[in-house]
């Protein structure tokens, strides 16, 4: 009696992952990646702060 990898491989019944099966597997592995990337961006690097001065035009500042 032949094993059963070569009955189901000579049927071509091979043990394939179905498409959709693949398909969440990649989009869940790249969100993974990402969620990761923006999760070590967050909380490692800050940015750094500084203070902005723009004068508005047409607004006059009242001194007392």
């Amino acid at each position: 009696m032949a094993p059963i990898w070569e009955v189901t491989k000579a049927r071509g019944t091979g043990r394939k992952m179905p498409s959709l099966f693949r398909f969440l597997f990649v989009v869940g592995t790249i969100g993974a990646i990402v969620t990761g990337v923006l999760y070590i961006l967050a909380n490692n690097f800050e940015p750094q702060t500084h203070t902005v001065t723009k004068p508005v035009p047409g607004v006059k500042v009242r001194t007392e």
